[in-house]
């Protein structure tokens, strides 16, 4: 794990965007493309809105929605979709290719094989992953005693998406899997607030969910930190 600590919550998200900028245009220089998984929640909201107005191609750039959504409709007011064409798939990045999570929220099985399925893209490897962390040291939807995130986080599991459970609504979630994230050539979390740091530094003594990106088969987790 790699933590780069900036002074103000602006200078995180200038440099975090020029370090993503450069590794978009690498992969699309290199093989035609980039694919690109990001998080949901408020800390990115600036960030992304700043990814937005980059000068690139973006219509090479795949963003396969997120890392998790709600298991609810994309107008519904806590879906991560919603939120990322409210604040990412705007401006220049309107071209983005957009893969999303919830396609039939009537059905839970049905979703699950879509998902997967389109998820599937992501198989061969991801260019950038930005991960986000809750103050219980969760990452995706990937909860520390959900009996289904904890299987997401094995080892042993190679699903791409799966369905999880968490402790606050909507409760129903789906999230890719650790072995999916794994994939990811470029791997950075954005937290804010020094309780966060402080989840950080303790998440591989208590088994933490994000404890399980610090060291990937690709890269190290390149955290970005600021107090505020």
């Amino acid at each position: 794990m790699n933590l780069t600590e900036h002074h103000t919550k602006q200078e995180l998200e200038e440099s975090l965007c020029k370090e993503i900028e450069l590794k978009l245009k690498k992969a699309i220089h290199e093989s035609g493309n980039a694919k690109l998984l990001v998080s949901g929640g408020s800390t990115p909201k600036v960030l992304f809105n700043k990814l937005s107005k980059l000068d690139l191609p973006w219509e090479k750039v795949t963003i396969g929605g997120l890392v998790d959504d709600r298991f609810v409709e994309s107008t519904h007011a806590a879906s991560n979709e919603r939120f990322l064409n409210e604040n990412l798939l705007i401006n220049n990045a309107a071209t983005a290719k957009l893969i999303c999570l919830v396609y039939k929220p009537e059905s839970m099985p049905e979703n699950l094989i879509t998902a997967n399925r389109m998820y599937h893209h992501f198989h061969s490897g991801i260019d950038i992953t930005i991960l986000g962390m809750g103050k219980d040291g969760h990452t995706a939807s990937l909860f520390p005693t959900d009996p289904s995130s904890l299987k997401g986080l094995a080892k042993y599991y190679h699903g791409l998406v799966l369905y999880t459970r968490a402790d606050v609504e909507p409760y129903q979630r789906i999230s890719c899997s650790r072995s999916l994230l794994h994939k990811s050539s470029n791997l950075y979390l954005m937290i804010t607030g020094k309780e966060k740091l402080e989840v950080l530094k303790s998440a591989k003594e208590k088994h933490l969910p994000i404890s399980a990106f610090f060291e990937t088969q690709n890269t190290p987790l390149n955290v970005h930190y600021s107090a505020n």
